[in-house]
């Protein structure tokens, strides 16, 4: 999302530590076969362990400023990696690429900053042009849970991170608004950060996300050609269960 370039530079010491969702995709991938499509792929945290694997693979995002720091990260990777990689300012919305695809991912939550059912609806048609007969797309989002359902506002502290772009650590707060009866949260996010003069910088990061129910998700999916196959509640792909947190949908596209 656009809104993202403003912190890009923070974002991968922000999920530095989340690594089991790159092992699933990775995993899942090797078995379905490429090239991939990736639609919220940022910075490449996902996409450069697939493209490593030796699948080929092609990320869009609309945040110009994460995809330039995943074209540094490239440079770092050797000819045959680099040659499996294409990055592309694109809407999941309105993206038209000449080629198609055997598998789509849509990762961490990329899914929820589409924020009403229209939005969703053009994303999921724009992804089921873009794959093959039978081409399968994964989407992971969390799970809304009886805790989040039940309060107006919430504040929450990340713990503290280090910036390598600045050489500096810096802290994280969110402020979450909840508006239950069209299920958007509306997020306010700070990084104060301390510099070199002694003054705590800070900056705000406001983005809106759509959180979806189980099966509001399945029916998105198929009134848009897709048929149901696995909802993951874990990355070691045990099924989805109230408490997992997570629902990881694995469809495939039917004609």
């Amino acid at each position: 999302m656009a809104e993202f370039d403003q912190i890009a530079s923070y974002y991968d010491a922000m999920y530095s530590d989340r690594k089991d969702d790159v092992v699933f995709y990775v995993n899942l991938v090797q078995e379905l076969g490429g090239p991939v499509l990736e639609c919220g792929c940022g910075t490449g945290r996902i996409l450069f362990p697939i493209a490593e694997s030796g699948i080929e693979i092609c990320g869009i995002d609309q945040s110009e400023a994460m995809l330039n720091i995943a074209r540094q990260k490239l440079q770092d990777f050797g000819s045959d990696a680099r040659g499996r990689v294409q990055l592309l300012h694109q809407d999941m919305r309105d993206f038209a690429l000449k080629r198609s695809f055997k598998v789509c991912i849509v990762p961490f939550r990329a899914f929820l900053h589409l924020l009403t059912v229209a939005d969703q609806d053009k994303a999921l048609r724009r992804i089921h042009q873009h794959l093959q007969s039978k081409g399968h797309l994964i989407v992971d989002i969390f799970a809304p849970s009886h805790q989040l359902l039940s309060q107006d506002t919430a504040t929450m502290r990340v713990e503290q991170r280090h910036n390598e772009e600045t050489g500096r650590n810096f802290a994280i707060l969110d402020h979450v608004r909840y508006d239950h009866a069209n299920q958007l949260l509306h997020v306010e996010r700070y990084f104060e950060e301390l510099e070199d003069d002694g003054v705590v910088r800070r900056k705000v990061m406001p983005f809106s996300m759509r959180y979806i129910f189980r099966y509001e998700m399945q029916a998105r999916l198929e009134k848009n050609g897709f048929q149901l196959q696995d909802v993951y509640g874990y990355f070691d792909r045990r099924p989805y269960d109230y408490k997992s947190g997570e629902m990881i949908f694995v469809a495939e596209k039917f004609e």
